[in-house]
């Protein structure tokens, strides 16, 4: 079983892929060019890589609070899952730039693929402990 990670940005979306027992690992950064054209892509790299499930991290405040970036990545959500007919699934993606960031050191441009996979790896993890 694949599934994809995403950490949804207005202009730039991280995709990461974790197969079933292995750790997830960061695929690719795209452009966010638009919903339509992104979710028409996100449909067709699921097709390819055989994914089963995706995670979309979900931005909430280091106090807790979700403000309106969260309402519009859980409406993205709902539209991927229309889309793609998977079952999606957000997760708190609370310091996984921060955490990114700091993996990444001296290469720049890679952070949000590097973000989408500590919110998928998270979500397994979770997932496993249940």
């Amino acid at each position: 079983m694949a599934i994809l990670g995403i950490d949804y940005g207005k202009r730039k979306v991280g995709l990461a892929k974790a197969a079933a027992g292995t750790p997830a690992v960061p695929l690719a950064i795209w452009e966010n060019r638009g919903q339509r054209g992104l979710l028409a892509r996100i449909f067709a790299l699921c097709q390819d890589e055989g994914i089963e499930e995706i995670v979309v991290g979900l931005p909430i405040s280091v106090g807790g609070f979700a403000g309106s970036s969260a309402a519009a990545i859980k409406l993205f959500a709902q539209e991927l899952a229309a889309t793609t007919r998977l079952p999606v699934h957000v997760s708190d993606e609370r310091l996984s730039t921060k955490m990114a960031q700091r993996l990444q050191r001296g290469m720049r441009g890679r952070d949000d693929a590097t973000a989408a996979m500590l919110i998928l790896q998270g979500w397994l993890d979770a997932e496993a402990a249940k």
